[in-house]
């Protein structure tokens, strides 16, 4: 049986490029709305495998409409346009997303794009699928004591955004560094498996400094970075000076969804840091 997928879009050409671009696969049946009527008459149906909302969409505003598709269907994935890259307003970012579409994009990446996010993890419970597979059990956000750490802030409160961030992303690990230090960390790594990679990712985003200097851009700042292998991929992302936040999780993982939950985290340690 096709899954049902609802898009909810103001652009009808752009709507119907994704509509015939997803039924070409023979997987999914598409159905498209262009304003909130449409979309609402749409939600009061049951079936839905998945939404994707054009965040342009004004009638309603898209944040009040992704509101109501989650008090309708609070278990239904849901997938956001962005108007500009992959930056969510806040009202979005309070809720449960699943896959960021950022324009441009591959088109014959989509159907993988869509297919990814229905199958993302959520921040509410883990799904049977998951716990199927065993796997190491998360460790809890620790802070490191560090020897000359350049971290100011309370360290404890650095819990709740690394491990948020670890579940969100069902992350290997999640660590914050500042210099050479590894400040905190979070997931399924023990500390003295982070402390190596941490290692790596301080000397990872040296040379990407040492680069700008020798292409004579010494005030370039380096504000992201990607490592990505077979498996795995390393995502680093600048909080504030040369305090930087580090995901490794895999690879499969849609990037606009990591650079999503990465970014909401550094901003929530970033305030943290100024607070002190």
């Amino acid at each position: 049986m096709k899954q049902r997928i609802l898009v909810i879009d103001p652009d009808m050409s752009f709507a119907t490029l994704l509509k015939e671009s997803l039924e070409q696969t023979q997987l999914y049946q598409i159905h498209t709305a262009h304003n909130g009527q449409a979309a609402l008459g749409a939600l009061a149906q049951d079936g839905w495998a998945m939404v994707i909302l054009d965040l342009g969409m004004t009638d309603p505003p898209a944040g009040q409409m992704a509101q109501l598709v989650h008090a309708q269907h609070p278990e239904l994935p849901l997938m956001v346009i962005p108007l500009d890259g992959d930056t969510l307003p806040p009202e979005i970012r309070t809720l449960s997303v699943q896959g960021v579409l950022t324009k441009p994009f591959f088109l014959p990446d989509l159907p993988g794009l869509v297919a990814r996010a229905m199958s993302a993890p959520s921040p509410t419970p883990v799904s049977p699928a998951m716990a199927e597979t065993p796997e190491p059990p998360m460790q809890p956000a620790h802070a490191e004591p560090g020897n000359g750490a350049r971290w100011t802030g309370d360290k404890a409160k650095l819990a709740a955004p690394l491990s948020a961030l670890a579940r969100e992303l069902n992350a290997e690990t999640v660590m914050l560094t500042c210099g050479e230090d590894l400040v905190a960390h979070a997931g399924r790594l023990a500390r003295e498996e982070a402390e190596p990679l941490g290692r790596v990712i301080v000397a990872s985003w040296r040379a990407s400094a040492q680069v700008a200097k020798l292409l004579g851009r010494e005030k370039v700042r380096f504000e992201q970075s990607m490592q990505e292998g077979s498996d795995y991929v390393l995502y680093s992302l600048s909080v504030k000076g040369e305090t930087v936040l580090t995901v490794a999780l895999n690879s499969h993982t849609p990037l606009g969804i990591v650079r999503y939950h990465t970014k909401r985290a550094a901003e929530t340690i970033a305030k943290l840091a100024a607070s002190t």
